[in-house]
């Protein structure tokens, strides 16, 4: 059989003789020097694989935390597999699951901006809610904020909003239930709602996600409806159907005392599709937050009465969503008192700058 490149086949003075005199003649690799270089070449031999695992490895976990919208988990993985990959880097970059992470971290940053923005007067206050408005330059926009103190813990106040097969029994305006598409989990959906104005049917499409911050127990939650509905399978819209743009978030904050009490934080921005008086605006803005702090604070009541078909699926709590919302009670009282730069992060990955203003506005 014959040798290996690591093996000698002559002893040095053998071929010193054997090599004497001979023009071009380079000195023989010893023995330690050969087996360095068999070792470079198996190393480079097995790095297209060990980057192939690497990627493939990374893309498989990250997807897994992005199911669940765990970003802070999506993060740090995603992070460290750059650092591993090294030189390789732009391999995992180019996936699309890199590019979809950077989305998800875009949908965060933007739901924060929006909660935190400035510029908003107070509208009107009594019941345990707020409203404040934010007045558009180019009065084509109306954009609110509501903070209501609800009654309920988390677990019981948020049970409302994710059975949404049962929303319409409380949100009467609804002509039917709440459909969802896709593969929808309790930290993101593809939802539709649907209602007429007048003789127009209105139906909201949108994409909702759940970011939950372990550390100092709150929820935020992202809606926005720029998002690719046919990859989620909702059907195109009747030629007298409405699709409006529409941008909201939402900050779910229990009590840090024993209260069993939940403040929640609503900012919505809405296109008009026209040019508007400020004052028209503003009345537009009233009655769309008034009925949706009725809506909120209905529902919240509703759903957690004893007995109550949102108590039993909480009960049941298949998901296991219910028990993580306790969890983040728990943190919520261990942490300090609230201050707003809780809600800030600091990604491994640059997060994709997400767009506030609605299509018709661009550019202008």
């Amino acid at each position: 059989m014959g040798q290996t490149c690591c093996q000698e086949s002559h002893d040095e003075a053998t071929v010193a003789t054997l090599t004497a005199g001979k023009v071009g003649y380079e000195p023989a690799l010893d023995l330690q020097n050969k087996e360095d270089v068999c070792d470079n070449a198996a190393e480079d031999a097995k790095a297209p694989q060990n980057t192939a695992a690497i990627i493939a490895q990374a893309t498989e976990v990250v997807e897994g935390h992005m199911r669940d919208f765990d970003l802070d988990a999506a993060d740090a993985a995603m992070g460290q597999a750059l650092e591993e990959l090294d030189a390789a880097a732009d391999l995992l970059k180019a996936t699309d699951t890199y590019r979809r992470l950077q989305q998800n971290l875009g949908h965060y940053e933007r739901a924060k901006e929006l909660l935190l923005a400035d510029g908003f007067e107070l509208l009107w206050q009594q019941d345990k809610a707020r409203m404040e408005v934010k007045r558009d330059p180019s009065c084509r926009v109306f954009e609110y904020r509501l903070v209501i103190e609800l009654d309920q813990p988390l677990h019981k106040a948020m049970a409302a909003f994710e059975e949404v097969d049962l929303v319409h029994q409380v949100q009467k305006q609804l002509t039917q239930p709440v459909r969802s598409f896709g593969a929808c989990t309790p930290w993101w959906k593809a939802l539709m709602s649907c209602f007429n104005v007048g003789f127009l049917k209105v139906e909201m499409v949108y994409e909702l996600f759940r970011y939950r911050g372990r550390k100092d127990g709150f929820i935020i939650e992202g809606v926005h409806t720029e998002f690719d509905h046919s990859a989620a399978g909702v059907p195109a819209a009747s030629w007298r159907t409405l699709r409006p743009w529409a941008l909201s978030a939402n900050l779910w904050k229990p009590a840090q005392d024993d209260s069993e009490a939940t403040t929640f934080v609503h900012v919505s921005r809405a296109e008009t599709g026209y040019t508007l008086p400020q004052w028209v605006l503003d009345m537009a803005a009233y009655f769309v937050a008034r009925g949706f702090a009725a809506d909120v604070q209905k529902s919240a009541s509703e759903a957690s009465k004893p007995g109550s078909a949102w108590m039993d699926r909480a009960r049941q709590d298949k998901d296991g969503f219910y028990h993580e919302l306790q969890l983040l009670e728990q943190a919520r009282r261990r942490s300090g008192p609230w201050d707003d730069s809780m809600l800030d992060r600091c990604w491994h990955l640059p997060a994709e700058r997400q767009n506030h203003t609605p299509p018709s506005l661009r550019g202008n």
